[in-house]
C-alpha cells in the first residue's frame, strides 16, 4: 500500500523547495534590475510604485501576500492542494471559496515591487523576465526565427506529442559560422554564447521542457546535412566542461548504448532537412529555409509515460492504444515510416540522429572527426539482420 502521508510530505517538500529557490531568485533580481522613480510618465510599470517598503497590489502588501502564500502551503499539507477549494464541509469550504485562488496569488507575488530608498526594484519571476536576465534572451519565445520556421513541422508531423510540446530554441543570431574561425565568427559569437547559456540551463534543471531546437543552414544533400550536424554536436561537446573528452570521439559512438551527453544529461536527437523527401519521417512540410536539430532529454520520455522502446513486432498496427504505437501507426499510415528495430536495445542511436533518406538507403557515417559524411555498406535493416543470428546463436 502507498503511504499517503508520506506522499503528501514529499510533495510539500518539493513545493517548499521551489519557494526557497524563488526567494533566492528574488534576491538576485532585486540587485539586478533597478528602476528609478524618475521614470517618464509614458514608461509602463507592472505595478504602482510607492515610497513605502510595502508596495501595494490590489490592496494587499507584499507581506500580506507572503502570509497568504504560506497559509495556502500549510493547508495544502493538512489535506488539499493550493487553491483547490477542497477540504472539509461547512464553514471550511466557505472560507476556502473566499481565499485567493492560486493563479491570482501567483500573479500578485510575481509582480512584487521592492523599495530601497529612492529606488524601486521590479521582481518579476515570470519566465519571460527571468530568462533574459539569466541567458540574455527568452529561448521560449515563439517569436524566435527558429521556432517560427519549425512551426509547420511541429504542427504536421505525426508524433502524438509534437503539437503540445514545450520547446526552447537557439538565439536568432546563432550560426554554425561562430563555431570555427571565419569572417562571420565575431558577428555570430554573441548569439552562440547566449544559446549555449540557454542550452546549459535547459540541460541542467528544466525538466518540464520537452526539447531544445537548433536551426542550421538548409542542406541540399544528405551528406551536407550530416556534416553540419557533426559540426554542431562537436562544437557543443567542446563547450561542455563536465566531459573529459568530446563525446563524439568516444570509441563506442556507433555502438548500442551510446548517447549524446551534455551537462551529464543524455539526449535523444532528431534532425530535419529540406533534402529529405516527402515519404521520409524527417520531411519538412515545405520548410526550405533551414535545417533543424532537436534535442530531447531521455527523461522527457519518462515524463510522458514512455518507458523502454518496444520491438517492431509488438506494435499494434490496427488498434493502437499506447502513445508509441499510435505514433508508429500514424507515420506508417501517411507513408512516412521510420526504421523500427526488432531489438531496440541493440540499435545504435547515432543512426537515428541523421537518418538515411529512405529505409532502403544505406546508413550514413556522419560522426567522424574531419571526415565528410558518407554512406556505409548496409542499410539499417541489413545491419540488424546481421546482429540477429548472433543473438539467436549466442
Amino acid at each position: 500500500m502507498v503511504d499517503v502521508g508520506f506522499l503528501i510530505t514529499v510533495c510539500t517538500s518539493f513545493v517548499v523547495g521551489g519557494l526557497l529557490a524563488a526567494v533566492a531568485l528574488v534576491t538576485v533580481l532585486y540587485k539586478m534590475k533597478p528602476r528609478s522613480t524618475s521614470a517618464s510618465p509614458n514608461q509602463s510599470s507592472p505595478s504602482t510604485l510607492s515610497s513605502s517598503p510595502d508596495a501595494m497590489f490590489d490592496g494587499r502588501s507584499k507581506d500580506e501576500i507572503m502570509a497568504l502564500l504560506l497559509m495556502e502551503l500549510q493547508e495544502s499539507h493538512l489535506g488539499g492542494t493550493i487553491g483547490s477549494g477542497g477540504g472539509d464541509d461547512g464553514d471550511d469550504n466557505e472560507t476556502r471559496r473566499k481565499r485567493m485562488k492560486k493563479a491570482e496569488l501567483k500573479d500578485l507575488y510575481l509582480r512584487l515591487v521592492l523599495s530601497q530608498g529612492e529606488n524601486h526594484f521590479v521582481c518579476d519571476l515570470s519566465h519571460e523576465h527571468i530568462l533574459p536576465n539569466l541567458v540574455g534572451y527568452d529561448p521560449s519565445s515563439t517569436e524566435l526565427d527558429g521556432l517560427h520556421l519549425f512551426q509547420p513541422i511541429k504542427k504536421n508531423t505525426h508524433c502524438v506529442f509534437a503539437k503540445n510540446a514545450r520547446v526552447w530554441c537557439a538565439h536568432d543570431d546563432f550560426s554554425i559560422h561562430a563555431m570555427s574561425p571565419s569572417p562571420l565568427h565575431k558577428l555570430h559569437a554573441e548569439g552562440w554564447h547566449k544559446t549555449m547559456a540557454a542550452f546549459s540551463l535547459f540541460s541542467s534543471c528544466c525538466h518540464d521542457i520537452d526539447g531544445f531546437l537548433f536551426h542550421l543552414p538548409p542542406s541540399t544533400t544528405i551528406e551536407q546535412h550530416g556534416d553540419n550536424v557533426n559540426k554542431l554536436l562537436r562544437a557543443m561537446s567542446e563547450w561542455d566542461s563536465s566531459l573529459s573528452r568530446n563525446c563524439m570521439d568516444e570509441m563506442d559512438v556507433d555502438k548500442a548504448g551510446w548517447s549524446y551527453r551534455f551537462c551529464g544529461k543524455k539526449f535523444f536527437i532528431t534532425s530535419f532537412s529540406p533534402c529529405y523527401p516527402q515519404n521520409s519521417s524527417r520531411f519538412q512540410f515545405g520548410v526550405d529555409d533551414a535545417s533543424f536539430v532537436l534535442f530531447q532529454p531521455i527523461s522527457s520520455f519518462l515524463l510522458h509515460g514512455l518507458g523502454n522502446d518496444t520491438p517492431k513486432s509488438a506494435t499494434n498496427w490496427n488498434h493502437p492504444t499506447s502513445s508509441r504505437d499510435k505514433t508508429r501507426q500514424s507515420f506508417w499510415k501517411h507513408n512516412r515510416p521510420y526504421f523500427l528495430p526488432e531489438l531496440p536495445i541493440l540499435m545504435p542511436l547515432v543512426h537515428h540522429i541523421v537518418s538515411p533518406l529512405s529505409l532502403k538507403d544505406k546508413a550514413l557515417v556522419w560522426w567522424k572527426k574531419d571526415t565528410p559524411t558518407q554512406s556505409s555498406v548496409s542499410s539499417l535493416e541489413e545491419m540488424e539482420q546481421r546482429r540477429l543470428p548472433k543473438i539467436k546463436n549466442g
